[in-house]
Protein backbone atom coordinates (compact mmCIF):
# COMPACT_ATOMS: atom_id res chain seq x y z
CA UNK A 1 0.00 0.00 0.00
CA UNK A 2 1.35 3.40 -0.94
CA UNK A 3 0.92 6.52 1.15
CA UNK A 4 1.28 9.96 -0.24
CA UNK A 5 2.25 12.97 1.76
CA UNK A 6 0.67 16.17 0.64
CA UNK A 7 2.56 19.36 1.10
CA UNK A 8 0.71 22.60 0.75
CA UNK A 9 2.34 25.78 -0.34
CA UNK A 10 1.60 28.61 2.08
CA UNK A 11 -0.84 30.98 0.48
CA UNK A 12 0.22 34.60 1.13
CA UNK A 13 -3.41 35.68 1.39
CA UNK A 14 -4.09 33.17 4.18
CA UNK A 15 -0.94 34.23 6.02
CA UNK A 16 -2.01 37.87 5.82
CA UNK A 17 -5.50 36.97 7.09
CA UNK A 18 -3.99 35.08 10.04
CA UNK A 19 -1.71 38.01 10.89
CA UNK A 20 -4.66 40.40 10.78
CA UNK A 21 -6.77 38.09 12.96
CA UNK A 22 -3.91 37.82 15.47
CA UNK A 23 -3.52 41.59 15.53
CA UNK A 24 -7.25 42.07 16.11
CA UNK A 25 -7.16 39.50 18.92
CA UNK A 26 -4.28 41.35 20.59
CA UNK A 27 -6.12 44.66 20.32
CA UNK A 28 -9.28 43.11 21.78
CA UNK A 29 -7.32 41.62 24.70
CA UNK A 30 -5.62 44.96 25.36
CA UNK A 31 -8.94 46.82 25.34
CA UNK A 32 -10.54 44.22 27.61
CA UNK A 33 -7.66 44.46 30.10
CA UNK A 34 -7.82 48.27 30.04
CA UNK A 35 -11.59 48.18 30.64
CA UNK A 36 -11.13 45.78 33.55
CA UNK A 37 -8.51 48.06 35.15
CA UNK A 38 -10.78 51.10 34.83
CA UNK A 39 -13.82 49.19 36.08
CA UNK A 40 -11.87 47.87 39.08
CA UNK A 41 -10.75 51.41 39.96
CA UNK A 42 -14.31 52.70 39.59
CA UNK A 43 -15.71 49.95 41.83
CA UNK A 44 -12.99 50.57 44.45
CA UNK A 45 -13.76 54.30 44.45
CA UNK A 46 -17.48 53.58 44.79
CA UNK A 47 -16.83 51.12 47.61
CA UNK A 48 -14.54 53.52 49.45
CA UNK A 49 -17.18 56.24 49.16
CA UNK A 50 -19.74 53.97 50.80
CA UNK A 51 -17.55 53.24 53.83
CA UNK A 52 -18.41 54.67 57.21
CA UNK A 53 -16.33 57.41 58.81
CA UNK A 54 -14.54 54.92 61.09
CA UNK A 55 -13.68 52.62 58.20
CA UNK A 56 -12.37 55.54 56.13
CA UNK A 57 -9.90 56.43 58.88
CA UNK A 58 -8.48 52.90 58.75
CA UNK A 59 -7.62 53.25 55.05
CA UNK A 60 -4.26 54.99 54.40
CA UNK A 61 -4.40 58.23 52.47
CA UNK A 62 -3.37 57.83 48.83
CA UNK A 63 -1.14 60.90 48.94
CA UNK A 64 0.95 59.41 51.74
CA UNK A 65 1.33 56.08 49.99
CA UNK A 66 2.15 57.88 46.75
CA UNK A 67 4.83 59.95 48.48
CA UNK A 68 6.35 56.84 50.02
CA UNK A 69 6.41 54.97 46.73
CA UNK A 70 8.02 57.86 44.84
CA UNK A 71 10.80 58.22 47.40
CA UNK A 72 11.62 54.53 47.25
CA UNK A 73 11.52 54.58 43.46
CA UNK A 74 13.78 57.61 43.29
CA UNK A 75 16.55 56.10 45.38
CA UNK A 76 17.87 53.64 42.77
CA UNK A 77 17.61 56.28 40.05
CA UNK A 78 19.58 58.77 42.14
CA UNK A 79 22.29 56.24 42.88
CA UNK A 80 22.41 55.39 39.18
CA UNK A 81 22.77 59.05 38.27
CA UNK A 82 25.55 59.48 40.82
CA UNK A 83 27.41 56.43 39.53
CA UNK A 84 27.24 57.67 35.94
CA UNK A 85 28.49 61.13 36.86
CA UNK A 86 31.57 59.82 38.62
CA UNK A 87 34.21 59.01 36.06
CA UNK A 88 36.88 56.39 36.53
CA UNK A 89 40.47 57.41 36.52
CA UNK A 90 42.64 55.89 33.79
CA UNK A 91 44.44 53.77 36.38
CA UNK A 92 41.17 52.01 37.23
CA UNK A 93 40.42 50.94 33.67
CA UNK A 94 41.06 47.22 33.03
CA UNK A 95 43.31 47.92 30.06
CA UNK A 96 45.97 49.55 32.21
CA UNK A 97 46.01 47.15 35.14
CA UNK A 98 49.30 45.27 35.58
CA UNK A 99 49.21 41.67 34.43
CA UNK A 100 50.93 39.09 36.59
CA UNK A 101 52.43 36.12 34.87
CA UNK A 102 52.42 32.76 36.59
Amino acid sequence: MTQTVRTYVEDPLHAECRREASRQREVALYLAAEFQRKEKARRAKEHNGALSRVERRAIPVEAETLAESTTTERLPAESLAESTTTEKSPAESPAELPVESV
